[in-house]
């Protein structure tokens, strides 16, 4: 598969917890070495001692978003090797939709429900605008829009269908906090048996 770059990637508060009380220099070699690896897939070589334990932490996270961002372009190279004449079903089902999701939209205004309105980029997220003021609440705005950037995205490059994309999000959400939970746990073990003396002063710090 051709490597594809990214243009956005998932930022946890947790990574801004571990860093920010770290010196400005450590900081900005473990912001960059972050950014690189997540848009470029370009790992560090060069960290050592604090800047490496943050990072064992961190590089977890990153690999799996990573991951599920690879994943999603598989379909995407199967559609561009298939046959004209799949091209243009495609169209045509595209075209088909999109007057259904219309139709749809107009018969939602002629009952006076709620309006869903199209979100992302790629205008694949469908939220009421009670529902996005929801994640809004919920999430905070700056977490909220990368949630909906993350799914329309997901949705573009592999055709994920859901009947609520608002529930869909908040079952993402979950996953995700549950996975990561599992995995901090895990590396605090091992950065406490590899790096005691670094653990030692940031224990404090990450258990926040």
């Amino acid at each position: 598969m051709k490597e594809t770059k990214r243009n956005s990637f998932t930022f946890y508060r947790s990574f801004y917890e571990a860093i920010k009380e770290l010196p400005e220099a450590n900081q900005l070699k473990i912001y960059q070495s972050i950014a690189k690896y997540s848009l470029e897939f370009v790992e560090p070589k060069s960290l050592k001692g604090i800047d490496k334990t943050v990072w064992i932490l961190v590089e977890p996270f990153l690999s799996s978003n990573i991951n599920k961002f690879k994943n999603g372009l598989k379909p995407k190279e199967k559609l561009q090797k298939s046959k004209p004449e799949a091209n243009n079903k495609q169209t045509r089902s595209k075209a088909q939709g999109n007057k259904d999701k219309d139709k749809k939209e107009d018969k939602n205004k002629d009952n006076n429900k709620e309006v869903k309105k199209k979100n992302g980029q790629y205008k694949n997220v469908l939220l009421t605008e009670s529902e996005y003021n929801k994640l809004v609440d919920r999430f905070g705005q700056d977490v909220a829009k990368n949630k909906i950037i993350e799914m329309d995205e997901a949705i573009e490059l592999k055709g994920y269908k859901y009947k609520s994309h608002y529930l869909a999000i908040l079952k993402w959400s979950k996953n995700d906090t549950d996975q990561n939970k599992g995995v901090t746990e895990g590396n605090l073990r091992v950065l406490k048996e590899m790096y005691p003396d670094e653990y030692a002063k940031m224990e404090g710090k990450w258990k926040k």
